[in-house]
C-alpha cells in the first residue's frame, strides 16, 4: 500500500525539485523505472489530487504493471493529508 508515494525520478526531466535531500530517492526511483520487477502481486497507491506528487504517482501505475503487478489506483479530493 502506498499513500502518496515520494516518486521522486528524472528520467522524464532533470529537475526533480526536492532538493539534494531527495537524491538518493531519485536515483532508486529512475533505476527502478528503467527496469521494473515485480515486487508484490498486488499494489494499492493513493494520492491527493491537491499533493504535489500526484503526476508522479500517476505515472507510477504503468510502471508497476508492467512488472505484472495487478494496480489498484485510487485518488482523492485531498492534498498530502
Amino acid at each position: 500500500m502506498l499513500q502518496s508515494g515520494s516518486f521522486v525520478f528524472t528520467d522524464i526531466g532533470s529537475d526533480h525539485g526536492g532538493g539534494s535531500v531527495f537524491d538518493p530517492v531519485v536515483k532508486f526511483v529512475n533505476r527502478y523505472r528503467a527496469a521494473p520487477r515485480r515486487v508484490a502481486d498486488r499494489v494499492y497507491v493513493s494520492c491527493g489530487v491537491y499533493e504535489p506528487l500526484i503526476v508522479r504517482n500517476r505515472s507510477m501505475v504503468p510502471t508497476f504493471e508492467a512488472a505484472g503487478m495487478q494496480v489498484r489506483y485510487m485518488e482523492a479530493r485531498d492534498g498530502h493529508n
